[in-house]
């Protein structure tokens, strides 16, 4: 390991609720420290108050510092230039070594201002002439010119690259990006939770006022096409209820701007009739929600991180595709069998035929993940260790 302590400056989407960024960064954070454990980080986030309040929970043996995103918007510029906070921000970027662009679907102009968004980010890094690490990464789809512009010029001036799927190495090139791509699983998945995980829950279950065995649903509300679909997913939760006498329990993954739980209080769960009492309340605590997972009899899950969860805790899944990256992450893990595009949501039953599935050829899909995570995981954390020296 490197003897000598660095600088670095991680940027991603954190303090925004998002329960997967969060728990990319979490393991990007745990492995700069698995390299040194005297390098100095601070996290660029959305709201850095909360994000400090979250790494201490985890990292109580030194500091994790934070600051504000560059500024995108006139609020975040006012809040920046009236409470000296975008000269923290400039003076953290312009002192690092290293500027980490930590995952995930951050370049994607399924909504537009994404681009602009983490392309600023970047763009103040190489403004000071600091190496750009781009990691966990899934690219796509771009659908502008602009974008693809963006995205040319950024990733040709990084120093690595590090893509989370196949299928974004393949967007990169098309872009006529250059530089070596690698590919490597989801951060979150290279997450060492034994080791952030109180001993006193381990083995925790869903606390229910009835000890019953139990199934775990997610949603997003991303568009009125997929606000649709969660409904019909809803209806089908209903006869898998049924079939197979088991809790829902559904679990929010982001509450700020795409509030999850309002999803499922007003949208979702009260009109299809469900019993209000199991969505579970909101929270960001990581160790708490693997553990859920682990005892978990199977997972429905739209949100990404919640089918990553399910392959960290070796809990099978069924996954809704409603954006490529859903598919393309479930394609390379080889359980893409288990994956329900939206057009498939047209036949009724379609969610049912899945979990059945599922549930006949567990041992199918827990060879498939295995197989993966032993691979995968070892091959991403042996490199991040030698890139982060």
């Amino acid at each position: 390991m490197d003897e000598k302590p660095k600088k670095y400056v991680i940027c991603g989407h954190y303090g925004a609720t998002n329960i997967g960024d969060e728990s990319i960064g979490l393991a990007l954070i745990q492995t700069l420290r698995e390299v040194n454990k005297d390098h100095q980080i601070t996290v660029l986030s959305y709201d850095k108050k909360r994000s400090k309040a979250f790494y201490k929970r985890y990292f109580k043996d030194k500091e994790i510092k934070t600051a504000y995103l560059v500024p995108a918007g006139f609020r975040s510029l006012w809040r920046g230039i009236v409470q000296n906070e975008l000269k923290s921000t400039l003076q953290a970027i312009k002192t690092c070594d290293r500027f980490v662009l930590g995952g995930g679907g951050l370049f994607t102009d399924e909504k537009i201002a994404a681009i602009f968004l983490w392309g600023l980010q970047a763009l103040f890094a190489l403004w000071y002439k600091k190496p750009l690490y781009i990691v966990g990464q899934s690219v796509g789809p771009l659908r502008f010119g602009i974008s693809r512009r963006i995205v040319k010029k950024i990733f040709n001036k990084a120093s690595y690259i590090a893509v989370r799927d196949n299928a974004s190495k393949k967007v990169l090139i098309e872009c006529g990006v250059q530089e070596k791509i690698y590919v490597l699983c989801d951060l979150a998945l290279t997450l060492d939770y034994k080791k952030i995980m109180p001993h006193n829950i381990l083995n925790k279950k869903i606390v229910q006022k009835k000890k019953k065995k139990y199934f775990i649903v997610t949603f997003r509300g991303w568009d009125k096409k997929l606000g649709k679909m969660n409904k019909k997913i809803v209806q089908e939760v209903g006869r898998i209820i049924k079939e197979y006498k088991l809790q829902p329990v559904f679990i929010p993954f982001q509450l700020y701007k795409e509030n999850d739980q309002a999803v499922l209080n007003k949208k979702i769960v009260q009109k299809a009739g469900l019993k209000k009492n199991v969505v579970q309340q909101y929270h960001d605590e990581i160790d708490t929600l693997l553990a859920c997972f682990e005892g978990a009899e199977f997972v429905i899950g739209v949100r990404l991180h919640s089918l990553l969860f399910s392959v960290i805790t070796d809990t099978p899944c069924v996954g809704i595709s409603y954006s490529p990256k859903v598919s393309n992450m479930m394609h390379d893990l080889k359980i893409s069998r288990y994956c329900l595009h939206k057009k498939e949501f047209d036949t009724q039953g379609a969610l049912q035929k899945k979990v059945k599935r599922l549930l006949s050829e567990k041992q199918i899909f827990h060879s498939a993940v295995d197989d993966y995570k032993y691979k995968a995981v070892a091959c991403a954390r042996k490199q991040l260790l030698k890139v982060f020296k």
